[in-house]
């Protein structure tokens, strides 16, 4: 879908569906809007004055059509919620509900009028990045493997701008709108691919293209390699699959420089649970164990074209945890390349294995801040649902960052707990620790684990097992991979950097 900003009037935009966003209450009829409503005749103001069929409300959606006076063909409505709310969360959901409306009556062309009512706060730039946002991740669409008809998304987005001066503001939102929303339709893409597709050898490949693509290096170590770093996580873990594993890595250079941050995702591309397996019901759903390393991916293809001015290095271990004849077992003790010990007490706590790995690694790259992504516990989509994430850390600052980036994405975000008590429940017997230490705390344990490997960094695990996939349909969001993180991280890095 081609983002474009459109000066002029909204009744004069050609689009076969223009969508306007309108706030509850008396003043939503101000502004283009107002004028609008005078082009088509009051249609608007009649639909408000009926105060049943459409009063402004979030959940409020009506069309009209066909509608006289404007050129477009058809008119949606969409409600915005009270006027003092809307913010750009408000104004993704809308550009959402508006492309996702064109997906159903196959609308190949949209307009969007951004509501001027109640976004004084925000400014043209902000506004239009919002709605490019929004469109985009409402209109993803993942019909590869359908042998039938395929939906179609609308070809174009046009943003509606009523000067020459604000159209010149919004081109730049709206370009690091579409870029963004792109970024995170790749890390759903890569999730939703099955994991006879989606190995990691494919990861590894898709890497390399988009580096060539868009300028950002990559350099993937195979087996020889994996072992040659000392990566025993990573091998113990891929022993028992055919894939072989790869270590991802990914340099995006900015021109000014510095100590790099660091990004490091978890690319488990199907878990089994090794040895330790797995209940059969909803096993199919671990193939997106690896939607970490996807977000990573997203993320780093995001930053590189969005050209920010902070070094960021992405770093993901890819394997497969199965249970074939090599498969590591219970009772295992693994010996880690910077010489700490783990007793493996459940094949199935992996993720933190391999993760350790590349924590290791990234402590040899002197970064500013190391964050890790990663559906890594169950315990914590218990503990916190599927509305936030799981956030834990050892520096304050970074935490900060982190928090003030999932406001401003809406990619929430909530802090546990990583006290030095947590480590009692991994202490091994007969070695450093040990890889699970049992239910209780399960996800602030399997982070206690982690936070030994970058003792002196300044370090944030990010959780993202509840977030990273969604059962239903919303605004923004269908069945399946979520792509949860990459805007998060790709708004933690710009705020970190400046803007270019």
């Amino acid at each position: 879908m081609k983002v474009t900003v459109v000066k002029g009037k909204a009744s004069e935009v050609k689009a076969d569906l223009l969508a306007l966003g309108l706030p509850e209450g008396k003043a939503a009829l101000k502004g283009e809007a107002a004028e609008l409503d005078s082009a088509t005749g009051g249609a608007i103001s009649a639909v408000l004055a009926t105060k049943t069929d459409f009063s402004g409300k979030a959940k409020d959606r009506f069309t009209i059509v066909p509608v006289s006076g404007i050129q477009s063909k058809r008119l949606l409505m969409v409600g915005l919620g009270p006027a003092r709310g809307v913010d750009a969360e408000v104004l993704r959901k809308m550009a959402g509900a508006a492309v996702r409306e064109a997906v159903k009556v196959k609308a190949s062309s949209v307009a969007l009028l951004a509501p001027s009512a109640g976004t004084g706060k925000m400014k043209a730039q902000e506004t239009a990045q919002a709605l490019a946002e929004g469109a985009g991740l409402g209109g993803y669409l993942f019909e590869e493997y359908r042998s039938g008809e395929r939906k179609l998304g609308p070809e174009t987005l046009g943003i509606v701008s009523g000067t020459a001066a604000v159209a010149r503001s919004m081109r730049a939102g709206a370009t690091a709108g579409e870029i963004i929303s792109e970024s995170v339709a790749l890390a759903r893409d890569l999730a939703n691919h099955p994991a006879n597709v989606a190995t990691p050898t494919m990861l590894a490949k898709r890497a390399e293209s988009l580096g060539k693509k868009y300028g950002f290096k990559t350099e993937i170590l195979g087996p020889q390699q994996i072992e040659k770093h000392g990566m025993a996580g990573l091998m113990a873990v891929s022993a028992g699959s055919s894939q072989p594993a790869r270590f991802i890595v990914m340099r995006h250079t900015a021109a000014r420089g510095g100590k790099p941050i660091v990004l490091v995702g978890k690319g488990l591309t199907f878990d089994s649970g090794g040895v330790c397996i797995k209940p059969a019901e909803n096993m199919e759903r671990m193939k997106t164990d690896m939607a970490g390393g996807a977000a990573v991916i997203g993320a780093l293809t995001a930053l590189a074209r969005l050209k920010v001015r902070t070094n960021v290095i992405g770093l993901i271990p890819s394997t497969e945890n199965m249970g074939g004849a090599s498969a590591f077992r219970p009772g295992d003790v693994l010996k880690m390349s910077d010489g700490q010990t783990i007793e493996i007490i459940n094949t199935d706590a992996e993720g933190r294995l391999v993760l350790a790995d590349a924590l290791c690694y990234a402590k040899g790259l002197d970064p500013a801040a190391v964050v890790d992504i990663a559906t890594l516990t169950g315990a914590c989509m218990i503990a916190l649902g599927v509305y936030a994430s799981g956030l834990m850390g050892t520096d304050e600052r970074l935490m900060k960052r982190i928090e003030a980036a999932a406001k401003a994405t809406s990619e929430r975000v909530w802090r546990l707990p990583l006290w030095e008590d947590y480590f009692e429940q991994i202490k091994s017997d007969i070695a450093d620790m040990k890889n699970s230490g049992g239910r209780p705390g399960g996800a602030i344990t399997a982070a206690m684990l982690l936070s030994k490997f970058v003792e002196g960094l300044p370090w944030a695990h990010i959780d993202i097992a509840g977030t990273s996939w969604s059962e239903k349909e919303t605004d923004l969001v269908g069945k399946g991979a979520t792509g949860a993180g990459v805007r998060l991280m790709v708004e933690l890095v710009r705020s970190w950097s400046g803007r270019p």
